[in-house]
C-alpha cells in the first residue's frame, strides 16, 4: 500500500472539513502515546532500534514524549508500512498481537495527519502579471475616461498555449517600458487638456475575397437591410478623436441593364446614418459597378465603433423580368437574338445549325447578370476634420473628484490622488502609499506648474 497516498488522503479529509482528521489528531495526545505507543515500542522495537544499534538508521528510544514523537512523521510512515506488511519484528521473532499493532498504527496515522495539518506549504514565486494590450486599453479607458487605444503602438503580446494573458509568458521589454511611458504622457494630457490636433489620415477596410451563391432571379424573402447578406461589409474602426470623418464606399460587381442605382446603407453602432445612391457604367450589356463609389461626411465621437455598409433591398430596382418587388421603370432591352451569335458555315447540315444555335443560346445565358451580383468592395474612413480639441468633461469629472472646478482647496490633491490610486491599484491605499505622489505634486507646484499639470 502507498502510505504517502494514505497521508495525503488524511490531509484532504481535514481540508474538506470532515470529522476524520480532528478525530485522529485528538488521539495523538500525550497520555495515549505514553500508555499505548511507548510501551509497544519498548517491548517490541527498542531491542534493534536503540541509540547503540540504530538499525536502518532508526532510534525509537529518543522519543520520550508525544511532542518529540509527533515531530518525526516520516519515521512513523515507515513504521506503518513495516507493521502492515508484518515485516517488523523480522523473522524468526514471533508475530505481534494484531490488537497491539492496530492501536500503534492508529496513533501513528493520527500523528502523521497532525503533522501534515500543521505544515504551511510554500506556493513558490508568484509571477508579476502585466496587462496585455487589450487589458491595458480597457483599464486606462476606465481610469481616465478616454478611449484612444494607446496599445496600438505596443509590441505584439507574447502568447502561450493559445492565450496572450498568461503571466509567465508576458514579458516586459525595455521597448515596451518606453512605450508605457509615452502612452502615459499622452493619456494624461488627453484626459486633462483634451486631444492634440491630428492630421487627417485615410484608413481602408477591405475584406478578403468573398464567395457566395449567385441567383438568376430575385428572392422573395430576404434581409432587406442587407446586414446579414454576404454582400455587406462589417468592421470596427477606432476614431481617435471627436470630429468629422468622410465615409467612402466603393462597390464591385454588375447589375442587369436598365436597373435602378444601387442603394447603400451606412451603419454606425447598429444605426443607419446615411443612404448612398451609386450608379455604374453601362458597357453595352450590363451596368459595371467595379470601382463605383460615393461618400459623405459626418461627426463621430471618439472611440471604437462598429461600422458597416450594406446593399439595401438588393432585389429591388431590377428589370421586371427578374421578378423582384418594385421593379425598374426603365425600358428593358430586348432579349438578344441567338442568330446574332451563331457561326454557321455555308452548306451546314440541319444538325450543325441546331448545334450552333445551342451554343449561341448558352453564350447568351452566360451573359445573364445574376440578381445579386453587387458587393461592397471596401469602406474608407478619412479624417478627422473640424476636430474637437476641448477637454473631455467626463474625463475631468472622473479625475478631479474634489468638487472644486477652479479654486482647489488644500485637501484636494490628496483626495484626487487617493481616488485615482485606489482604482489604479485595485485596493485601499494608505497615507504612506500616497506620500511619494503628493511630494511630486508639491515639487511641480514649487516649480511653477499649474494645479492640473501638477
Amino acid at each position: 500500500m502507498n502510505f504517502r497516498l494514505t497521508r495525503a488522503s488524511c490531509v484532504l479529509a481535514g481540508l474538506l472539513g470532515a470529522s476524520s482528521a480532528p478525530a485522529l489528531a485528538a488521539q495523538a495526545d500525550g497520555p495515549q502515546f505514553e500508555t499505548t505507543v511507548k510501551p509497544f515500542l519498548t517491548k517490541n522495537c527498542f531491542g534493534c532500534h536503540n541509540s547503540q544499534l540504530k538499525t536502518a538508521g532508526v532510534d525509537f528510544t529518543q522519543y520520550k514524549t508525544s511532542a518529540t514523537a509527533e515531530a518525526s512523521p516520516d519515521i512513523w510512515e515507515k513504521a506503518i508500512e513495516k507493521l502492515r506488511q508484518s515485516a517488523m519484528p523480522p523473522p524468526p521473532l514471533p508475530r505481534l498481537k494484531q490488537a497491539d499493532v492496530d492501536m500503534a498504527i492508529t496513533w501513528m496515522e493520527a500523528a502523521v495527519a497532525q503533522a501534515d495539518a500543521n505544515v504551511r506549504p510554500d506556493p513558490g514565486r508568484v509571477t508579476a502579471h502585466r496587462l496585455n494590450r487589450v487589458e491595458y486599453d480597457n483599464t486606462v479607458r476606465d481610469l481616465l475616461g478616454v478611449d484612444i487605444h494607446p496599445s496600438a503602438d505596443f509590441p505584439q503580446d507574447d502568447s502561450g498555449y493559445g492565450f496572450d494573458n498568461i503571466g509567465d509568458v508576458l514579458t516586459l521589454s525595455p521597448v515596451l517600458m518606453e512605450r508605457y511611458m509615452n502612452a502615459a504622457g499622452k493619456l494624461v494630457k488627453t484626459a486633462v487638456h483634451g486631444p492634440e490636433q491630428l492630421k487627417p489620415v485615410l484608413v481602408r477596410h477591405q475584406p478578403t475575397t468573398r464567395e457566395f451563391e449567385l441567383f438568376p432571379k430575385a428572392k422573395e424573402s430576404y434581409d432587406t437591410t442587407g446586414l446579414s447578406m454576404p454582400n455587406a461589409l462589417h468592421t470596427t474602426h477606432l476614431f481617435p478623436v471627436d470630429g468629422e470623418y468622410t465615409m467612402r464606399v466603393a462597390l464591385e460587381g454588375r447589375r442587369p441593364a436598365a436597373s435602378e442605382p444601387v442603394a447603400i446603407g451606412i451603419w454606425l453602432d447598429g444605426k443607419q446614418v446615411q443612404t448612398l445612391r451609386i450608379d455604374g457604367r453601362f458597357d453595352g450589356s450590363s451596368i459595371d459597378l467595379f470601382g463605383a463609389q460615393a461618400e459623405f461626411r459626418t461627426r463621430v465621437p471618439a472611440g471604437e465603433h462598429w461600422l458597416a455598409a450594406s446593399v439595401l433591398k438588393v432585389y429591388e430596382g431590377l428589370p421586371p423580368s427578374y421578378g423582384g418587388p418594385n421593379p425598374s421603370k426603365q425600358p428593358e432591352p430586348p432579349t438578344p437574338d441567338p442568330a446574332g451569335f451563331m457561326k454557321v458555315t455555308p452548306g451546314a447540315t440541319p444538325e450543325q445549325v441546331a448545334e450552333a444555335r445551342q451554343k449561341a443560346e448558352q453564350k447568351i445565358k452566360k451573359q445573364h447578370v445574376p440578381a445579386n451580383r453587387v458587393v461592397v468592395h471596401y469602406v474608407e474612413v478619412v479624417g478627422p476634420y473640424n476636430q474637437r480639441t476641448a477637454p473631455y468633461e467626463a474625463a475631468r469629472k472622473l479625475i478631479f473628484v474634489c468638487g472644486h472646478r477652479d479654486e482647489h482647496k488644500a485637501a484636494c490633491p490628496k483626495r484626487i490622488l487617493a481616488h485615482f490610486a485606489r482604482r489604479a491599484f485595485r485596493r485601499p491605499v494608505s497615507s504612506a502609499d500616497l506620500q511619494p505622489y503628493l511630494d511630486l505634486y508639491a515639487q511641480a507646484r514649487q516649480q511653477g506648474s499649474s494645479f492640473d499639470d501638477s
